[in-house]
């Protein structure tokens, strides 16, 4: 919608809550619900941490969102990063910045560290294979009506609206 009109976007959260920075993808879906009970019967945030072995302030939304999808995602990531010799975080920012209609992104960093490893996403372009592979593992099914019988109604099959009511 804001590129059909011409409006910017500033996604928050480009990193999943650092699901696409890699440091989740020891977990399983299912494993991510056991340490999601570890974690919630935590006292504090180092607890928290210390229970998952993960350095992280975000674990409940985090390991709460880690399902099937996600994970796979966050693995594909984590793949062209060891491809291109980046790290996840820069390949996840990358992505998002390439998105048509995205005039920036809005990120959190504890460390001086994490904010010059995801500054270094600019320092390079994700080609079309990686950004298709991401594209394609993240698509969102939109359902009803867009997905009317067999064919598409309001879209050309992938998000571009190409009618309308």
């Amino acid at each position: 919608m804001a590129e059909e009109l011409g409006l910017g976007v500033v996604p928050w959260g480009p990193l999943g809550q650092g699901v696409l920075t890699g440091k989740y993808n020891g977990f399983t879906p299912e494993g991510a619900q056991e340490a999601l009970k570890r974690v919630s019967a935590s006292a504090d945030r180092a607890e928290q941490a210390e229970a998952i072995d993960v350095d992280t302030r975000r674990a409940k939304v985090a390991l709460g969102e880690l399902d099937p999808k996600n994970s796979q995602v966050a693995r594909e990531v984590a793949s062209i990063a060891e491809e291109l010799g980046r790290s996840s975080a820069q390949v996840a920012l990358n992505w998002v910045l390439q998105k048509p209609g995205v005039t920036s992104a809005l990120f959190g960093c504890r460390k001086p560290e994490q904010l010059h490893d995801v500054l270094a996403a600019l320092d390079f372009t994700l080609g079309e294979d990686a950004m298709g592979r991401l594209d394609g593992l993240s698509t969102v099914d939109l359902g009803f009506p867009q997905r009317w019988g067999g064919g598409h109604f309001l879209t050309d099959g992938g998000t571009k609206i190409v009618s309308s009511w």
